[in-house]
Formats: structure tokens, sequence, C-alpha cells
């Protein structure tokens, strides 16, 4: 029971993205439980702390975001200028570039149409947010209907064709990200395979 508690008081702490003295945290732990010990603090003093140490994590998660928000752009352009350099990418008018996986024959979706498709989306690190292939489930949805870079790309592609595209972050979500999936300024690697296009009337 004592190691469990450890252990989830552990996870609780490890949250805190500023300093703590563990010597103390612990001997406020025995002052409390123990009473023969003395407590240093009031409630009304603890509280205050505990405010401050919030808002402590708040200036400092800010600090962190920015950073990687900051590092996320960067990483993305290093990412992109090396890719273009493959003479198998292919890029669209918006600079959406992607690698042709399986060549269509059909029809180019408009803006107004409904397409029909399957896909894997991705971080530029391999984390996976979402897959309807696993679901087992294509999804519909009208080619306005979605981020820029998935228009600009779903235009370009075929009936029956599949592409790996990576879609810029100021084509995606941008500087706010898609939380808790997608951070800021993040590059977006979709697998798309155009299923079908329902044309509008």
């Amino acid at each position: 029971y004592s190691y469990a508690l450890g252990v989830d008081f552990g996870r609780a702490l490890s949250n805190i993205n500023v300093p703590i003295k563990f010597e103390v945290l612990v001997d406020a732990m025995r002052d409390v439980l123990d009473s023969s010990r003395e407590v240093l603090m009031t409630d009304s003093q603890s509280e205050a702390a505990l405010q401050d140490l919030l808002n402590q994590m708040q200036v400092q998660k800010e600090i962190d975001e920015s950073a990687a928000s900051r590092k996320a752009l960067c990483d993305q352009a290093a990412f992109l200028a090396k890719n273009i350099q493959d003479p198998r990418i292919w890029v669209t008018k918006k600079g959406v570039q992607y690698l042709m996986l399986k060549e269509g024959t059909g029809v180019r979706p408009k803006a107004n149409d409904k397409v029909r498709v399957h896909y894997v989306g991705s971080l530029l690190n391999g984390t996976e947010f979402d897959n309807s292939v696993k679901r087992g489930a294509p999804m519909e949805f009208e080619v306005s209907a979605v981020i820029e870079g998935w228009q600009d790309l779903l235009m370009d592609m075929k009936v029956g064709e599949k592409v790996r595209a990576w879609i810029p972050s100021h084509l995606a979500y941008g500087e706010a990200g898609a939380p808790p999936s997608i951070p800021s300024n993040s590059l977006l690697v979709f697998e798309v395979e155009l299923l079908q296009v329902f044309p509008s009337k």
C-alpha cells in the first residue's frame, strides 16, 4: 500500500515542471503524519504557496510550449527543404509535398464535391493520431470542409490514387494545433487514398 501510494503521488509530482526539494517534501509529509512533529505552515500559508506554485507552473508551461512551437517550425522547414530534393516528390499549388504510392485513373474532385477516402495521419516523429484503415471505415466529407492542406492535396489527386503527403502547419492547424494529439506548428504526414468522388449538384 505504501509503495502504491508513493507511485500514485510520484506520478502526480512528475507533472510539476518546476524544481521541487524532495527532502523538504518528505519532511512535510512526516510532519503531517507524525503527531509528535510540528507542521511548520498554517493552512492559509500552504494554500498561498500552492497557488504560487500553480502560477509558476503555468508560466513555465507557456515558456516550454513557445520553445517547442519554435522548434517545430524549424524542424519542419528543414525537413521540407530536404524532402523536396527527392525527384519523386510532387508539390501542390499551395505547397503540400507528396509522394505517389499508387497512380489513379479517375476524376479529380472539385472544392464543392464530396469524397470518400482512406487515410493514416501522423506527426513528423511518427506518432499516429488518426487511422481510418484501422477503423475499417473510409471517411466521407466535402473537400471544402477539411483543412486547407487536405483541400489542396485532394484537388491534385485522381480517384484510385494513393499518396504520402506532408502538410505544412500553416496549411493545417497552425500555431494553435489541435490538442491533445496535434501540437503547435505540427507538420502533418498523411497517407491518403482517394476512393470515390461524389460530384456536387
